[in-house]
């Protein structure tokens, strides 16, 4: 018991956090640097993040009471209102939700504090910057939220959102470190694209003279034609003198498999976060039927992860063990029109809702 106590410390403390693992590991391949300073240049990568963040940001959502019957009952109250309105002094709730999301899928961990009044009752719920916060554990063995490496909190004293990862699932891991090999893959394609297609100019070339130049007399010659030829100038007339020629010098995309290797790597953000391909705009084996089953593969196995994360993570610390957070996920699943009064034609005829409860639903008026 006492070897058993000590390997579970030891474990606790190895517990890093993802900016320390990472600074201990060996470069990515690539040859350069994904950190939360550049991954929101990445446009898949960014996509992916504002898409979930946004959803589960725009979603209404309650505190409940499941009673006996089966029925949920809204609740109201400072927490519920806190929820709802302002969590923090500096973010509403929309803005709240899209920032802890946000910092868990990039660094795998959103811990805010709950701070309260000396009678015990929720004053804001206040994000943590990710870099200055790590998870200990104490001279027993419990974990312990490190701030600043002085200011020491515990479990109950933190909303910790977290995404899976980690030999205890206790601290999570996110794109930083999940896709340290694959995200620093696509900054260097989204680069080379760049610099294919940003050099302005037509047609790319190479200057030839029949005798030998100086570098001087080099280097002038050709910033004069890039000068001339270059960005807007691109397509003009060239004229030659003392035996120069000019001779294209052509790249070809396809032979670079540019495009493939781009494809391959939105499909890598694509595993990483669970947003299905089409959703980050790469559309070369979609169709209209496959994206909608896409689509309700992200409310199915993606944004109901989070969901059901942060529901659990708020009932287990703020809220008493007879609520919980209900969210109305309608919005994301209702599909077309089309489909709406098919299925609300359904419930009227199975006897399930009313009339007015149907346009009630479709967001129209009682007859």
């Amino acid at each position: 018991m006492m070897l058993r106590g000590i390997l579970g410390k030891w474990r606790e403390r190895r517990a890093f956090t993802q900016h320390s693992r990472m600074l201990f590991a060996p470069p990515p391949a690539a040859g350069v640097t994904v950190t939360s300073n550049n991954i929101d240049t990445l446009a898949a990568v960014e996509r992916a993040i504002s898409l979930v963040s946004s959803d589960v940001a725009r979603l209404p959502w309650d505190v409940v009471t499941r009673q006996p019957d089966g029925s949920l009952v809204n609740q109201t109250g400072p927490t519920e209102t806190l929820l709802k309105t302002w969590p923090s002094q500096s973010l509403h709730s929309y803005a709240w939700r899209r920032h802890i999301v946000r910092t868990a899928m990039i660094h795998g961990n959103c811990v805010c504090h709950i701070q309260r009044s000396g009678r015990g009752d929720i004053l804001q719920l206040v994000p943590i910057d990710p870099d200055i916060i790590q998870l200990e554990s104490d001279e027993n063995g419990d974990p312990v939220y490190v701030v600043n490496n002085s200011t020491r909190l515990s479990p109950a004293e933190v909303l910790h959102f977290r995404t899976p990862g980690g030999p205890t699932g206790l601290w999570g891991v996110g794109l930083l470190e999940s896709g340290r090999e694959s995200l620093p893959l696509l900054k260097v394609q989204g680069e080379t694209n760049a610099a294919i297609h940003g050099q302005g100019v037509a047609p790319r070339c190479v200057i030839k003279h029949p005798g030998k130049l100086s570098e001087e007399l080099a280097t002038m010659t050709r910033d004069r034609f890039e000068a001339a030829f270059r960005r807007r100038n691109a397509g003009g007339t060239v004229l030659m003198m003392d035996g120069m020629s000019v001779e294209p010098l052509e790249i070809k995309m396809g032979a670079s498999d540019l495009v493939e290797g781009l494809n391959y790597s939105i499909a890598e953000v694509s595993r990483l976060t669970g947003v299905p391909v089409s959703m980050l705009s790469e559309h070369s084996h979609s169709t209209f039927s496959n994206v909608q089953e896409m689509n309700r593969s992200y409310h199915d196995t993606c944004l109901v992860q989070w969901l059901t994360m942060i529901a659990a993570e708020i009932g287990a610390k703020i809220l008493p063990t007879t609520r919980e957070i209900r969210w109305d996920v309608r919005e994301l699943t209702k599909g077309t029109m089309q489909d709406q009064v098919n299925a609300m034609n359904t419930a009227v005829s199975a006897g399930v809702m009313t009339r007015n409860e149907a346009r009630r639903t479709l967001g129209l008026n009682p007859i």
